[in-house]
């Protein structure tokens, strides 16, 4: 199949784990990123958005020149916001004008999805949208009536970690892109709400309702999962576990880690890795982690993952939001030296050697504990 070249636009960090994927992106080839002018990106390679490694793509701020590029446009989550009706809306409106398909990973509120899905019909020109939809606000087909879990028969990995923005989107499709080579079927449900982009599923949305109780989440998950394992038959299931696994302290309570404790609950991995942000560490913080991850979530944790991602804790206690400081990756490759000696081994995953000693830790593992089994 012919893939459509497309173009990213506002390009961002936040998409760059999609851009060091791209070969998972079965439907379209990458072929130009926009990022506004004021975002200090235009010029840069791609990868230095997130402070990666080289991706070999350069970054533009002209997005009327780009769409000469593309059959189609991708309207990209982003982490700083812009506003939609003044900026982003007459870019839409300028691609269908020029008969680009569109496609839609930022959040779309009903009236913007109506108004885009009819100019794209008005002009003949496809549209996709992959967030979670106002109007999708529920799994459907799985009831939850009786308080029971299913087993999950197929070996688990659970990606997880110490809150947002530590790396884990990266080594969830990290884990996908090598495991697929090796020759196995993967499940995989992902952390973010465009995953169907790349050949897996959202994590569901019922997991965020308001009119659900948190005792029919879990049982909900659960056999969200367990119809997965029915339907697609994988070799392995890997489940991103949105969000930090415990607060930080009263004032930043990191959403409680509530989503990390009912997952736990509905489905109990075989095998995990723990994703931390950077910082100066003794080892006994990793066997400390284990030891918290292990009563609180019933895993264990087969290896460490160091974010290029440093938490700000003054910045963020005196504006009571969390702030982050992003850093260089071969940064983190000369640090992760000091703790060669670790019991359970600490990767880099945007270091190309990293991604893949997370991938075969974390096999091996699945294999050893399957020969354990059977003995």
């Amino acid at each position: 199949m012919n893939k459509q070249k497309i173009i990213i636009y506002p390009y961002d960090e936040q998409f760059s784990p999609v851009l060091r994927h791209k070969e998972l992106l079965k439907e379209y080839e990458v072929v130009g990123l926009v990022s506004p002018r004021g975002w200090g990106l235009t010029g840069k390679d791609a990868g230095e958005a997130d402070n990666g490694c080289y991706l070999g793509i350069n970054i533009t701020s002209d997005f009327d020149s780009s769409i000469d590029l593309c059959d189609a446009v991708l309207f990209s989550e982003s982490r700083s916001e812009l506003e939609f009706e003044k900026i982003i809306m007459p870019k839409v409106m300028k691609a269908v004008e020029s008969g680009k398909d569109i496609v839609f990973t930022l959040p779309l509120q009903n009236d913007a999805y109506n108004t885009i899905s009819k100019e794209c019909k008005a002009r003949n020109v496809n549209f996709k949208y992959y967030n979670y939809s106002d109007m999708v606000q529920a799994f459907h087909g799985i009831e939850a009536e009786n308080e029971f879990l299913y087993d999950i028969d197929t070996p688990v990995i659970f990606v997880m970690g110490t809150g947002e923005r530590a790396n884990k989107f990266e080594i969830q499709l990290a884990l996908r892109e090598n495991i697929l080579k090796m020759g196995y079927k993967i499940t995989q449900v992902g952390t973010r709400g465009y995953c169907e982009l790349l050949g897996f599923h959202s994590f569901p949305r019922f997991m965020y309702s308001n009119t659900i109780s948190e005792t029919n989440k879990i049982v909900l998950f659960n056999r969200f999962i367990k119809k997965l394992e029915k339907d697609e038959c994988p070799n392995v299931i890997i489940i991103g576990v949105p969000g930090g696994i415990m607060p930080f302290n009263n004032m930043l309570p990191n959403r409680f880690g509530i989503l990390a404790y009912e997952i736990s609950q509905a489905v109990t991995p075989d095998t995990s890795i723990f994703c931390c942000y950077y910082a100066e560490y003794y080892p006994e913080y990793f066997s400390r982690t284990a030891e918290a991850v292990r009563y609180r979530l019933g895993c264990k944790v087969d290896c460490y993952n160091m974010g290029n991602i440093m938490f700000d804790w003054n910045d963020s206690k005196n504006n009571d939001k969390m702030v982050y400081t992003s850093l260089n990756s071969r940064f983190i490759d000369e640090k992760l030296r000091a703790y060669e000696k670790l019991d359970t081994p600490l990767f880099n995953v945007l270091n190309r050697e990293g991604a893949d000693g997370i991938t075969n830790c974390l096999i091996n593992k699945l294999v050893e504990y399957g020969e354990t089994e059977c003995v």
